[in-house]
């Protein structure tokens, strides 16, 4: 079964590489409107009708009442789960946030997104199966508590790792971020520059990553590997080998 975890640990020329922080759906990672470590976790006060799983309750709270074939919820409703135990839907409210742009309730993001907020912070389409994802992006299980939450399938933003701009900036910082599925995937980030101390790639702007060393900082993708990437920088490869598009990408470094 597919499932996102953040790889721990890369090589480039014997040093480590921090790619993410731990095993999803809780991690630690530094809050994008703080500099202290926080511990992201799924939940939050539920409304009428039962709890979100972005943190919002429903507004209707219409149990197991709204789906495909029973639309029940008015124009600013969504359905949405809103126990991720159970993986009950309900209607609840929507808000204008797109696709990959940072939330911290489900009720920021439009229609057919939901708020991952323990995982990646950031609205993420809902698929039934990888046809409902942009090309490239694969549709993998949603989980709260290291436990799928039934029926909900999300999918990743397939962002490219130097793309800048693959992640919606508008609502929050977002940097794009390697999942141990293979692809990379769009989440918020406390937006460090290059040369930044850093604890993992949550901590990075976009298009960085963290490198471990004394201290950790963050450091930029970079392609070709084997080449200079800018002033007498060296593009190193990373081990094991990340791929995008069958690119291989590295870490630019002195």
């Amino acid at each position: 079964m597919g499932r996102f975890v953040w790889l721990g640990l890369a090589l480039v020329g014997g040093v480590g590489v921090t790619l993410g922080a731990c095993e999803f759906p809780t991690f630690e990672y530094r809050s994008p409107t703080t500099t202290t470590t926080t511990t992201s976790s799924l939940g939050g006060a539920g409304g009428t009708g039962g709890s979100s799983a972005g943190g919002s309750g429903g507004t209707g709270g219409v149990p197991n009442g709204c789906g495909p074939s029973q639309d029940v919820c008015t124009p600013l409703e969504k359905c949405s789960v809103v126990d991720p135990l159970l993986g009950t839907r309900g209607c609840v409210e929507k808000g204008p946030r797109p696709e990959d742009a940072h939330c911290l309730d489900d009720a920021e993001c439009d229609d057919g997104l939901w708020c991952d907020v323990a995982v990646t912070g950031v609205c993420r389409r809902v698929c039934d199966n990888g046809n409902d994802c942009d090309a490239g992006a694969q549709c993998v299980p949603a989980t709260s508590g290291g436990v799928d939450i039934p029926g909900l399938e999300v999918c990743t933003s397939h962002c490219g790792p130097t793309d800048t701009g693959g992640c919606v900036q508008t609502f929050g910082a977002t940097n794009c971020l390697l999942g141990a599925d293979g692809d990379f995937t769009c989440a918020s980030t406390a937006n460090a520059n290059v040369g930044t101390e850093c604890v993992n790639s949550m901590d990075c702007a976009a298009g960085l990553l963290c490198v471990q060393g004394s201290p950790s900082t963050c450091e930029a993708w970079c392609t070709p590997v084997g080449q200079g990437c800018g002033g007498i920088n060296w593009c190193y490869a990373l081990t094991p080998k990340v791929m995008f598009d069958g690119t291989e990408y590295g870490v630019c470094l002195l």
